[in-house]
Formats: C-alpha cells, sequence, structure tokens
C-alpha cells in the first residue's frame, strides 16, 4: 500500500489516511455566521470520498476578529447547534473533523479600525490603519480563544487547530515585521510567541484528550521577517505546551514564492519535522497523486494537506488511491 493511503494514530484518533482538507474559506456562512445547509453538504460531499481529515475553514472567534462578510463564526454559544451538525456530518463518514480558530487582527472586516500587536500594517497592505492592542485587550483575545474552543469541544468537533498564518493576529504577533511592542509581548522571540504560547497552553486544557493543532506561519518571504529556525524553535515550543500536529504554511499576507511547482513548503516542512517528536501538516500547491505519495515516504511528513484539487474535485482521495494502487 502507498504511504498516503496508510493509517496514521494521533492520541486517541486514527486517520485512516494522510490527506487533509486544510482548512480553505467557503463564504457559505450566513452573514452573522452560522453554519448553513450549504456549509454541512459543501464539507459532506468532500469529506464522503476518503479524506483521513478536514479542518474547517477559519471560523472568527470574535466579532472584532472576523475576516469576511459570510466567514464562519464560533464567537458565540448561539452558534453550537449548527457548529454540532456540521461536525456530525463530517464524523459519519469516518474523517476526522476539527475547526480552526481565527482572529484576523489587522486583516479584520470591520467597520471599526481593527487591532494588531502595534498597529503596524502587514507589508505591502500599508492602507489598512489599524489600532495597537492594550494589555487588557490582548487579555480578552486569549479568553475569546478559549471560549471557541469550549464551544468547539461542546459541539463534537475531534480537535480545533489555532491560526497562526497568513497574516492574522497571532502570525503577526510572532513576526519582527508587524511586532514593534516594548512590553512582555513584544521585542525578543520569545515575546513575540508568547501569545501564541499562552492561547495553546490554556487551550490545551480545555480540548483535554482530543487533538491540538497549530497552524504555523513558517516564513514571512519578506526581508528581516521570520524564518526557518524561528519556526523550527515556535514549533518545538508548541510541541512542548501540548500541541500534538503542527500545520505547516507561510507567507505574511499571502504566498509570494512561485506557484509553478507543487509543494512548495515541503522544503521548510521538511526541516522542521526534522526537530520534532510530533506529526507535521503542509500544504502549498499539492495536486498530484504521485507527489503528495512521495512527500509522505520520501519526504517523510507525516499528512499532506490537499486544498484547491479537492475543491475542484472531492473526489480525488479515490481517485488517487485507484492511480497508486
Amino acid at each position: 500500500m502507498s504511504g498516503l493511503f496508510t493509517s496514521k494514530k494521533v492520541r486517541n484518533y486514527r486517520f485512516k489516511n494522510r490527506i487533509i482538507m486544510p482548512p480553505m474559506a467557503s463564504e457559505k456562512a450566513t452573514p452573522t455566521g452560522e453554519v448553513t445547509d450549504k456549509t454541512i453538504n459543501y464539507y459532506y460531499e468532500r469529506a464522503k470520498e476518503g479524506l483521513g481529515g478536514v479542518i474547517v475553514e477559519h471560523a472568527f472567534i470574535s466579532e472584532a476578529g472576523r475576516f469576511s462578510k459570510r466567514q464562519l463564526s464560533i464567537a458565540e454559544d448561539s452558534m453550537i447547534d449548527g457548529l454540532s451538525s456540521l461536525a456530525s456530518a463530517i464524523k459519519s463518514t469516518g474523517t476526522v473533523a476539527i475547526i480552526q480558530l481565527s482572529h484576523a487582527g489587522c486583516e479584520a472586516y470591520h467597520r471599526c479600525k481593527p487591532f494588531s500587536p502595534s498597529g503596524i500594517s502587514i507589508p505591502g497592505k500599508e492602507e489598512i490603519n489599524s489600532k495597537k492592542l492594550s494589555i487588557g485587550e490582548i487579555s480578552e483575545i486569549k479568553t475569546d480563544f478559549i471560549k471557541a474552543a469550549e464551544r468547539a469541544m461542546k459541539a463534537g468537533f475531534d480537535g480545533v487547530e489555532i491560526h497562526g498564518a497568513h497574516g492574522y493576529l497571532l502570525n503577526q504577533f510572532n513576526s519582527p515585521l508587524t511586532n514593534h511592542r516594548q512590553d512582555k509581548y513584544g521585542g525578543s522571540r520569545e515575546n513575540r510567541a508568547r501569545l501564541s504560547f499562552e492561547i495553546a497552553q490554556d487551550i490545551r486544557e480545555v480540548v483535554q484528550d482530543k487533538l491540538l493543532l497549530y497552524r504555523l506561519g513558517a516564513v514571512d518571504q519578506f526581508e528581516k521577517g521570520l524564518t526557518t529556525p524561528d519556526a523550527i524553535w515556535i514549533a518545538k515550543e508548541l510541541v512542548r505546551l501540548g500541541v500534538d500536529i503542527i500545520d505547516i504554511s507561510g507567507g505574511l499576507g499571502g504566498y509570494r514564492g512561485s506557484k509553478n511547482t507543487e509543494g512548495y513548503f515541503v522544503t521548510v516542512a521538511k526541516e522542521i519535522n526534522q526537530n520534532l517528536t510530533k506529526p507535521v501538516i503542509v500544504a502549498g500547491g499539492i495536486t498530484s497523486p504521485e507527489y503528495a505519495n512521495k512527500v509522505v515516504e520520501e519526504e517523510k511528513i507525516d499528512f499532506v494537506g490537499i486544498g484547491r484539487a479537492i475543491l475542484s474535485r472531492p473526489d480525488w482521495p479515490l481517485s488517487a488511491k485507484k492511480e497508486l494502487t
């Protein structure tokens, strides 16, 4: 059997294969963020085709952290019933169901001025003005993450993923380009990552024996930004604090490299993986079954995120299995 279709156990959860549907915004929620029938059908139609795991798209933890008009919400208890129906639909297919928790920071879609670590914009998006977070506001955001994780557990998800990539709030804190704070949440590498570490530690207690993932913006792809050695250090500390899987991505506010080849984050993911004792997921333009299998068998990366290919072809896992048999 090809490595891509071997099972993998993480904590008490067995992934039937190494194929993960990564979090991708579907914009199928209501304007206030509730799960719709379209949301459920969208995920069910893909999960039933043989995915090992699904990471449900970024769900905003508070209105201030919302990214878009029809983004999924996990900000209120009233969302739990709909999220429960979504989790049940995914799990009914034998697929591990995880939901991503997100705060967009200075990327937030909001009528009021959005928040950020230092009031500094992401490179290339200088037109976005944001307000520097106070220590009290940071504490409120931590509470929002914890409450969101509690809702995910009540909804029946197998785990949660903390969103620390793509120029969103935690990525903004981790990056020296957007975090110029001079308090305990800025300055040194340790201080910049402090908020991610505190949130991960608190959510570990919430989810107990369920899965905790962290999507790591491993490289900023800007001069003087986060680099692979920084990512290795952050990932090792997250694992020490109880994170079960590190989900590798990159690009502070979008990928800036060439997309002409498959697996544009595989090199950095492989280097991070070699320094960890816990599994890694890598995505990034992986579309062919042969290459996905190579990532698992030769690069020794535990899970492969198949995004755009599964958007256009929900039966990708089944056709991949036939091709590799």
